[in-house]
């Protein structure tokens, strides 16, 4: 028996009694996004959050800090914040999509090819 996508998300959609909605992502869906951590604030951090000891981390939406703890057991947790002063007040810009980005890289390939000016002018006299 062959299962594909729409298979996955049904089952998922049953097992939850239809509470969870599967997203089917498009390559539109993802995003680059600029850098705009604070090199100083991370240096300064003590303790230093290492991915592989958090066991827990909460983000809150329209908040630039996370909240992590490093130990289930741990009374309280440990907010950071790893972003710049200036993004703290201006907010996070969007990132640019990946759509954008494959055409910006179709259009630099197809400019660096060889007679690329060319062919497009014999195309369009013809």
């Amino acid at each position: 028996m062959k299962h594909d996508f729409t298979d996955y998300k049904q089952c998922v959609k049953n097992s939850s009694c239809g509470k969870v909605n599967v997203k089917s992502m498009t390559i539109s869906d993802f995003r680059d996004w600029l850098d705009k951590s604070s090199m100083q604030k991370i240096n300064e951090l003590t303790p230093i959050p290492y991915l592989a000891d958090i066991v827990w981390r909460r983000t809150k939406r329209d908040k630039y800090t996370f909240d992590y703890k490093t130990e289930f057991d741990q009374p309280s947790a440990i907010t950071c914040n790893l972003l710049t002063l200036k993004t703290c007040k201006t907010g996070i810009p969007d990132g640019t999509t990946q759509t954008t980005i494959i055409i910006q890289h179709l259009y630099s390939a197809l400019k660096s090819c060889k007679g690329y000016g060319g062919a497009a002018q014999r195309h369009s006299s013809s």
